[in-house]
Order: C-alpha cells, then structure tokens, then sequence
C-alpha cells in the first residue's frame, strides 16, 4: 500500500502540468503579420537608406502569419528618440516606404507603433482574437546597411511585426484546465482515504 501512494503522488502532479500546459499552449502564440527592412538605396560614403513597413497578411500570406487581411493603422515611428511621426495606414499585401533619405549608419534606436483591425484572425485553422496592437523596436549600436545589405534587401537589417493570440481562453481550454483541477482533486482524496 505504502509504494502504492508514492508511485500515485508523482504521477498525479505530472498529469495535472500537462493537462494545465495543454490548455493554455494556443495562448499567446505569435503571428507574423508584417515586416520592418531598412534597405541602403545609395551607397557609398553618403549613403542613404530607407525604411520599408511590409503588410503580408492576407490571401498568399506565409504560414507563419494570417489569411486574414489586417490593416495597419494609427502608426507612428520615432528614429533616435526624436519626436514621433505619425505613418500613413498600410493594407493587406501592400507595402510603404515609412521613412526616407536617411543617413547610411545613422539609426541607433527605433520605435514603431499601430493598432491592427480586424481584432481577430483566421489562424490554425479556427478564428481567433489578437492583440489589437503592435510595437517594433531596436536599440543598440548603429543599423549598417554596409557590406553585404543589396537593394533588393538582401542581407539587410530585417525585423518581425507580430502579434499573439490574445489571453482569452477558449473553450476546450477551460475544459480541459477544469478536468485537470478534477483529475487533482481525485488524486488528492484517493490519498487522503488511503492515509
């Protein structure tokens, strides 16, 4: 009896996490919905460089985003702490170029805000509601379009636009968080009995 209460107390916990893991794994994933280059479109010693924000949900759109079409709005961009700028709104599919004849080199921090709308997406095969919001930053040392950055983007500095699934759980979820707090409460009065 005495082996059969250690062997039981271990393993309830363990299906407990897993059941408890299982239910929240669909939150908070990330979704690609767009992206942030900066490309060098003069190079030499007076190089410029520009910012392109990408929009590529919709139809067509990587398996890593959202058929889905979003709309980008409400954005504005702040480069190196200066004051922010407000960014013209960016449809599914579509790309802008958000900022021009910048110096080669001279971006060190950046900022990049919006809302997107709709507020839920078609992901994984099920429709789902987002984060309404995103937010794109860097901060470091200076963003060098030098070297092996071509026009075309290639090997240029890139960043992700995503969002996640928002906290609300659905339904399986708290069914299943629900039978792992009964699994547990069985486990933990089979013990109390066997005591």
């Amino acid at each position: 009896m005495r082996f059969a209460r250690l062997t039981t107390l271990p393993i309830a916990p363990l299906i407990v996490l897993m059941l408890l893991l299982a239910s929240t794994a669909a939150l908070g994933s990330p979704i690609v919905v767009g992206s942030l280059d900066l490309i060098n479109v003069v190079p030499g010693p007076s190089g410029q460089d520009q910012l392109i924000l990408t929009n590529i949900t919709g139809p067509g759109a990587p398996s890593t985003s959202t058929i889905t079409p979003l709309t980008f709005t409400g954005m504005t961009l702040s480069i190196n702490g200066a004051t922010a700028v407000a960014v013209t709104d960016l449809s599914a599919g579509t790309f802008a170029v958000i900022a021009d004849s910048l110096l080669q080199g001279s971006i060190t921090s950046f900022v990049l805000e919006g809302s997107l709308n709709p507020t839920s997406v078609e992901f994984g095969g099920t429709t789902q509601p987002i984060v309404p919001s995103f937010t794109v930053s860097y901060s470091g040392g200076a963003l060098d379009t030098s070297g092996s950055c071509e026009t075309d983007g290639t090997g240029c500095p890139h960043f992700d636009v995503t969002t996640s699934v928002s906290g609300v759980p659905e339904p399986a979820a708290l069914s299943l968080c629900g039978s792992a707090f009964g699994l547990f409460a069985w486990f933990r009065r089979r013990l109390d009995a066997n005591v």
